[in-house]
């Protein structure tokens, strides 16, 4: 996995292990849909990164939003008791 894209799993996994990635409750951390502002702005960098092409595989093939996202929630999963809750605070993000 590419040291920033790393970089950025171990930032989602803090944040979903101490403010969550889905919420009722009204904080500045979170949007008027309920979710992690932090996390989703993570979440739109990765996609963007990936839509500018500069995200790439072990061989050197660009890999897409869907692609990337899909692989950096099932990592944060791995690591966190936050299951699924990530992939529903970016459920309208880079094609998911």
């Amino acid at each position: 996995m590419n040291d920033n894209i790393e970089d950025h799993v171990i930032e989602l996994v803090n944040i979903g292990e101490t403010e969550g990635f889905i919420s009722q409750k009204s904080s500045s951390n979170i949007n008027s849909n309920g979710r992690n502002k932090n996390a989703r702005a993570i979440g739109e960098v990765i996609s963007m990164a990936a839509n500018r092409g500069v995200i790439h595989d072990i061989y050197g093939n660009k890999i897409n939003s869907p692609t990337i996202l899909s692989v950096v929630i099932n990592e944060v999963e791995k690591r966190s008791a936050r299951y699924g809750e990530l992939r529903m605070a970016w459920e309208d993000l880079g094609g998911l």
